[in-house]
């Protein structure tokens, strides 16, 4: 698991993986070496068969998991989350769906609050059934609670905050979670979950349209954090969101100019390809797309949004998704203006 974390944090995801491929091979939990969206969908109809042997009712008081083999299994799935999420999301979604076959039929572990919360998002996002994505997610807080671990409720909040409830919430009620998972963190010297907590808090607020000088505020005391943290994840979306409001504010020499006085758009970009910060890229693109389209640029706007296109998979129940298809309707619009009828 060291090793994992280790690659991880270096952004050496694909020495990551195949570490805990390695591992999964020995604890006689394969991981495929070649996977595809089937698979996806075979997994999906045996958890189903699963629940449906299962009143969901009675997940919350399951067995404990015992065996230590299985254990050591969910906690090596769940420590390559991340680097699936950030190069391959066909392989995030087979991890989640190993991690919640296990939990289903053999009982919880602290691991299991985040495999129900991430198969919310799975639910709720791919599959659109949002009523389910809620359940899901409010069984993952209620597990993490009932196994007393901070670290998976600071996780399972920063999920459920960012990808779940504004799926049937208002955006605003997502603020106490992320408060939450802000606090919890901290407390348990998670200070990477506590970053990952402030990034999601800074696209709500976007989202919510903020006014820019609280927007800016905000980015100048998360980024602080950041900084003494040294948490380049969490770094490199706040310098996504610096760039968008100083744009915005018309701090830069043109509106097509995204840059402050410390970082270039290129430069910006190209540390995030580097550090393979998938969030980070999509987000930036995608909130770029959103301001020229406020300004008639379209063409432009439609140019952003196909440089993210091939990452689009990683961003599963965000509502930056939404921004990004809100942008995409916009260009199709400009569009169609001039053509003739037929053609629109």
């Amino acid at each position: 698991r060291l090793l994992i974390a280790q690659y991880t944090l270096q952004a050496a995801y694909h020495n990551a993986i195949d570490a805990g491929k390695t591992v999964m091979a020995l604890l006689e939990f394969p991981l495929p070496s070649e996977h595809d969206a089937g698979e996806i969908d075979d997994e999906i109809t045996e958890i189903q068969r699963i629940l449906d042997q299962t009143k969901r009712a009675t997940l919350l008081h399951a067995p404990a998991l015992t065996q230590p083999t299985k254990i050591a299994a969910m906690q090596i799935l769940e420590t390559l989350l991340t680097p699936a999420w950030n190069i391959d999301p066909l392989l995030h979604r087979l991890i989640i769906a190993q991690m919640m076959r296990i939990s289903l039929k053999d009982g919880h572990c602290p691991a299991s609050a985040t495999a129900y919360a991430l198969y919310g998002v799975f639910v709720g996002s791919p599959y659109h059934d949002h009523a389910a994505a809620n359940v899901w997610g409010a069984l993952a807080l209620k597990v993490s609670d009932l196994l007393q671990s901070p670290m998976h409720k600071a996780k399972t909040s920063c999920i459920v905050a960012a990808q779940i409830l504004p799926l049937v919430r208002y955006i605003k009620e997502s603020h106490r979670l992320e408060h939450d998972a802000y606090q919890i963190a901290m407390s348990a010297g998670e200070v990477h979950l506590a970053g990952v907590a402030l990034t999601y808090r800074l696209a709500h607020l976007w989202h919510e349209g903020a006014n820019l000088e609280q927007f800016l505020q905000h980015i100048a005391e998360f980024s602080a954090f950041t900084a003494s943290t040294r948490d380049r994840y969490a770094a490199a979306v706040m310098t996504a969101c610096q760039l968008i409001a100083h744009n915005l504010r018309g701090l830069t020499p043109d509106c097509q100019t995204f840059q402050t006085d410390t970082v270039s758009e290129e430069a910006f970009l190209q540390q995030c390809r580097d550090d393979r910060h998938t969030f980070a890229i999509c987000a930036y693109y995608i909130m770029k797309a959103r301001v020229l389209c406020l300004y008639g640029l379209f063409q432009e706007a439609q140019a952003a949004l196909g440089r993210m296109k091939h990452l689009r998979q990683s961003m599963d129940g965000f509502l930056l998704c939404a921004d990004a298809a809100l942008a995409e309707a916009f260009c199709v619009i400009a569009k169609t203006a001039d053509a003739p009828a037929e053609a629109r």
